[in-house]
């Protein structure tokens, strides 16, 4: 939870205590928490493989990282490893990632992964009967289906009970998605963003940034920012 809490710059009691009553880390596939150079916890992510909408999707779920150590790609590269794994376990069939957020941040790391083709919802463009029933199943899924808006994809008043999911709302620095996460959403709202994954676009840039961190004399660090994962 303090690690929670100084992450988004709220206290996160209240959404913690209730994950634990919905038996989180029972159900959940995969969690790992991500450690820095040091030795310290730096944050954590995790997700739910599941059918939603009839396709197979990775729900992201519950992702953090503590504010001295953003900004350095982690997050970013801990998801496509992940999601390569998931691919290959899939492919040909495609999978969608998925994720209820607030964040233009989260967002943009989806779009930078997946394309701006294929990210739902975007700004000036309508979502498919496709996406939008995937996103119903996952507000079904998270007990806010009577909260979800199939058009917008926005479910309001997704983090009632939180004063606000973030002490100070994120920004992703690209004007485009932060006017439109910034004029569409209240506080306490969010939406259930759609991805496309390609194995061979998310490999690229996963492999990409194997190759710097290579030339910057730092390999292998990140399999020391895995340090716990336990899953099914």
């Amino acid at each position: 939870m303090e690690i929670s809490t100084k992450a988004f710059g709220a206290d996160m009691t209240p959404y913690w205590r209730d994950r634990r009553a919905a038996r989180f880390f029972e159900k959940i596939t995969k969690f790992c928490l991500l450690v820095d150079p040091l030795g310290n916890i730096a944050g954590w992510t995790g997700y739910h493989r599941r059918i939603f909408g009839n396709a197979q999707c990775l729900y992201l779920d519950s992702s953090g990282v503590l504010p001295e150590s953003q900004g350095g790609g982690l997050m970013g590269h801990i998801h496509a490893k992940m999601i390569i794994q998931e691919c290959l376990r899939y492919a040909p069939r495609p999978v969608y990632l998925l994720a209820r957020t607030e964040s233009p941040v989260v967002y943009r790391l989806l779009r930078n992964g997946c394309g701006a083709e294929n990210i739902w919802p975007a700004p000036g463009a309508r979502t498919s009967r496709e996406v939008s029933l995937i996103g119903a199943d996952v507000a079904e899924w998270l007990g806010q289906g009577e909260k979800f808006d199939r058009a917008s994809m926005k479910v309001v008043g997704a983090y009632d009970n939180l004063d606000a999911l973030y002490g100070d709302l994120p920004a992703c620095g690209e004007p485009t998605i932060d006017a439109f996460f910034r004029s569409t959403l209240n506080p306490e709202d969010a939406y259930i963003v759609v991805a496309k994954a390609g194995l061979g676009r998310i490999a690229r840039e996963w492999l990409g940034k194997e190759y710097k961190a290579a030339r910057s004399g730092r390999p292998g660090q990140t399999v020391r920012r895995l340090m716990h994962q336990m899953g099914r």
